[in-house]
């Protein structure tokens, strides 16, 4: 199977499946990435080192490209397990409980599910299960927080690796262009863009566009961003043709079939405006030394929506002010959560925004007001209390980060959530931001005109509003908001008397 075979055939899911590949294919597809040097450290101190993450990740394709580099103490006694969901969890516990008690290494590839399965059913046995599914469900550190790791494991979740990020973007181009370029003859057809990707700039501008996807959220597996390359190469084709395939950029954002595909497309140039540049490729007014490549056998014609369309896209690409279209606003959801994740722009604030704004539009306050309600029936709540306040500079925004060989494996990895927490409390005891929390903030605040409040997110704040309450200070004049109507009334109690009061008013 020739390099330009295997590029085409990446487009095709069964084919990028490591169990179909040959060694000889393994090793031409390998894409040597830090989590690489990562494992073979940790095999060379003789660790327990398990591999997990989703499928399409690379597990296997790691483990059967790595071994060769694995101690002979681990290769001698058979201790290389290329995919251990196909053997039973008696053997898989005793590989690993064999591994810890006599102090020898370990490699094996494993569905998580199944490894905290085991955990749970032999905790009370073996002392290192309890850690193990420990640092399986809570791999993170926050600010500063140290991560306890078993000794003797080293858990390598390939979710964790941004596979849209630099790193691995760059090395992935590299590939396929090193392998469609080993034989002239077989890849005549894709040349012309082969020889584009090469581009410095279109690498550049590749690597931002699916950063900007990354920073959506969306996790993409090494099957996902080697089938997209492939199909931006070859838009598909599958057989050694002469006839030149569709021009790279128009297969970036047209044809290609796949999550991966879906998201990127969100990012279409011809669905962002820029006017001055989108007024110059209209009418067909643009210099040649406007573009960082030049293209006489493009197809201009002013005032046609083909030409505007695939000049466009080109130009996301290759003019010299493409770069502000990459630089396309994202959807609000995007916008809030990473002012969440950036320190610099005072994080707190904007928690504390959105949950007042959750309870009460346009509420500008600096402090969180932690409304709370008592409900006795299942109808909903109208009438929400509040008589406590927390400070935003009492409270600490953490993103996640990953600890030791973790961080060194992972360079580009990009937290999914944040934590709001009190200073003076543990930030386990804080509340989550992902971006369905988010979404559900975001939905709840009327500003928008089409917002419900959700019944968990309610749930969830109730719950740390309570947590906060301890810390809270307490008001003279309490809050009463009611919902629907966005009503507030200030009422303060008259102990001596035994009456509500309205500061300048009457509660009637």
């Amino acid at each position: 199977m020739t390099g330009p075979d295997i590029v085409r055939a990446l487009y095709k899911s069964i084919a990028t499946c490591s169990d179909h590949h040959s060694e000889d294919v393994i090793t031409q597809l390998h894409i040597p990435t830090s989590v690489d040097d990562a494992i073979i450290r940790a095999a060379e101190d003789n660790m327990v080192v398990i591999i997990t993450g989703n499928p399409g990740d690379g597990k296997t394709h790691l483990v059967r490209k790595l071994k060769e580099h694995f101690p002979n103490t681990i290769k001698k006694v058979g201790n290389i397990q290329q995919d251990a969901n196909e053997i039973s969890d008696k053997e898989i516990l005793n590989a690993i409980n064999g591994a810890v008690d006599n102090k020898k290494g370990l490699v094996i590839c494993i569905n998580e599910g199944i490894l905290l399965e085991i955990c749970e059913k032999h905790r009370a046995r073996h002392s290192w299960c309890e850690k193990l599914a420990d640092n399986l469900l809570n791999p993170y550190t926050y600010d500063g927080e140290s991560k306890s790791n078993h000794p003797r494991f080293a858990v390598f979740d390939l979710a964790l690796r941004n596979n849209l990020g630099d790193e691995v973007v760059r090395a992935s181009i590299a590939k396929i262009i090193s392998l469609a370029e080993v034989s002239k003859k077989d890849c005549r057809g894709i040349l012309p863009n082969i020889k584009r990707l090469k581009q410095p700039i279109v690498q550049d501008r590749l690597v931002n566009l699916l950063g900007c996807v990354a920073k959506t959220g969306f996790h993409a597996t090494m099957r996902d961003v080697l089938g997209f390359l492939s199909f931006i190469v070859c838009a598909g084709e599958d057989t050694n043709k002469d006839n030149i395939a569709t021009n790279y950029y128009q297969n970036v954002f047209e044809g290609g079939q796949g999550p991966l595909f879906d998201q990127v497309r969100l990012f279409d140039p011809i669905r962002h405006s820029t006017p001055f540049l989108d007024d110059k490729l209209w009418m067909a007014q643009d210099d040649p030394a406007e573009w960082q490549i030049q293209d006489e056998s493009e197809y201009r014609q002013p005032e046609d929506i083909t030409s505007f369309q695939n000049r466009k896209r080109r130009a996301f690409f290759e003019h010299k002010a493409g770069d502000t279209i990459i630089r396309v606003d994202r959807s609000r959801l995007d916008q809030e959560f990473q002012r969440l994740l950036n320190s610099e722009l005072v994080p707190e604030q904007t928690a504390v925004r959105l949950l007042n704004n959750f309870f009460k539009t346009g509420n500008s306050s600096s402090n969180l007001i932690l409304w709370v309600n008592h409900q006795y029936s299942i109808r909903p709540v109208r009438y929400l209390v509040s008589q406590q306040t927390v400070r935003a500079t009492d409270l600490s925004v953490k993103p996640p980060r990953l600890p030791g060989y973790l961080a060194k494996a992972f360079p580009d990895f990009l937290p999914d959530h944040a934590i709001l927490h009190h200073r003076e409390m543990p930030v386990s005891s804080g509340l989550i931001f992902d971006r369905r929390f988010l979404k559900m903030l975001l939905d709840g605040d009327r500003s928008t005109g089409i917002g419900t409040r959700n019944w968990e997110a309610l749930t969830r704040i109730a719950s740390f509003y309570d947590v906060l309450a301890t810390k809270a200070e307490q008001q003279k004049v309490g809050n009463i908001l009611r919902l629907d109507t966005q009503q507030e009334v200030h009422v303060g109690v008259d102990i001596i008397n035994n009456t509500y009061f309205i500061p300048g008013g009457d509660i009637s």
